[in-house]
């Protein structure tokens, strides 16, 4: 629920705000998870790919925070980022990566969410991050 609020707020602002290093950044983290997914499709050396993963979806989500420039809500955002290193998360997460449509899902809906920002398009990340989320809890919960 919590996250449900705050990331679309956060990606608006990251449209809005990111600089170009940052919107580099986040292009180059959604490559990484995209060729994470890859090998985790292909099933080798799967549970570690699982865990650095759910790692570096972690650090996306974190890194769109940063983007927003704004303190006050990256940091509020960042206590609920750090719960998703819990076991209790972790183990939802990784079974719900263990399921290859969660996998293309979550893929699609990370590049839509950065194609927004890098567009600038407030509206449309804010949007594109509560779609990623409300799948993310239908797979997860």
């Amino acid at each position: 629920e919590a996250r449900l609020e705050i990331e679309p707020a956060l990606s608006a602002l990251a449209a809005e705000r990111a600089t170009e290093e940052e919107r580099r950044k986040l292009s180059a983290q959604v490559e990484h998870l995209r060729a994470l997914g890859t090998r985790i499709l292909s099933g080798a050396d799967s549970d570690a790919t699982i865990q650095e993963y759910m790692e570096e979806d972690r650090k996306f989500h974190l890194e769109i925070g940063r983007c927003a420039h704004n303190h006050v809500l990256f940091t509020v955002f960042s206590g609920v980022n750090l719960m998703m290193k819990e076991t209790h998360w972790r183990g939802m997460k990784s079974k719900g990566l263990a399921d290859e449509r969660n996998v293309r899902s979550y893929a699609t809906e990370h590049e839509a969410i950065l194609e927004a920002i890098l567009a600038r398009d407030a509206k449309a990340a804010s949007r594109e991050a509560l779609n990623h989320l409300v799948v993310l809890k239908e797979t997860l919960f």
